[in-house]
């Protein structure tokens, strides 16, 4: 009997070992596969703070005083409505890869935002131009109100996505948008003009 103690005590520190290994590689890939998920996380959000920075600048041009005038006044100072969001049209489907922590004020603004694309395409419909001068003040200010909704839900969202870029460790980016995100005032063909814009990163406030 005790002759067959030493090859059951072998094999059973073989199985050990195997097993051992097994777990230790199973961890090993849970481990590598939370860090890529993780890096992937960051480079989305990333991404998404660099669309809807660039949004809020052009909702905060579109509805300054001079532009809110010109609105009522004319009807029309608008270009087509602004369908470049293709870093939210790539994950909308699938919302997972975002940080629970801003899916819910990311999605209210590209709510808004599409809110405002839909008052804006109507625009260029042929019924918008039989009403009556008073009816197009009014939908004008319809217009101004959602994207005055726009611009608050684009600040609350940023304000989300830097604290959540702040907490991973990395660096938050720089909040001054390229020159040629602006709305040129001056200009009121409808399409954006090469010019700085103002902050309107969280320091700007909450909505």
């Amino acid at each position: 009997m005790e002759r067959f103690v030493g090859p059951v005590i072998a094999v059973l520190i073989v199985v050990a070992a195997t097993m051992y290994g097994w777990f230790k590689t199973r961890a090993l890939d849970r481990e590598y596969e939370q860090r890529r998920r993780r890096e992937k996380e960051l480079d989305m959000v990333f991404a998404i703070h660099a669309e809807i920075l660039a949004g809020g600048h052009t909702t905060q041009e579109q509805t300054t005083e001079e532009e809110a005038a010109y609105l009522i006044e004319n009807g029309f100072p608008f270009g087509p409505s602004d369908r470049t969001d293709f870093v939210f049209d790539s994950l909308k489907n699938d919302l997972s890869i975002l940080p629970q922590e801003v899916i819910h004020s990311v999605v209210r603004y590209y709510r808004k935002a599409e809110q405002s694309n839909l008052l804006v395409d109507y625009l260029q419909n042929p019924l918008y131009e039989k009403q009556t001068s008073q009816e197009k003040a009014k939908y004008a200010r319809q217009i101004l109100e959602i994207l005055r909704d726009q611009q608050k839900a684009a600040r609350t969202a940023l304000v989300d996505l830097e604290t959540f870029i702040e907490m991973s460790g990395a660096k938050v980016p720089n909040t001054v948008p390229p020159s040629d995100e602006r709305l040129d005032r001056t200009d009121h063909s409808g399409s954006p003009h090469v010019e700085h814009s103002p902050n309107i990163a969280k320091n700007s406030g909450n909505s």
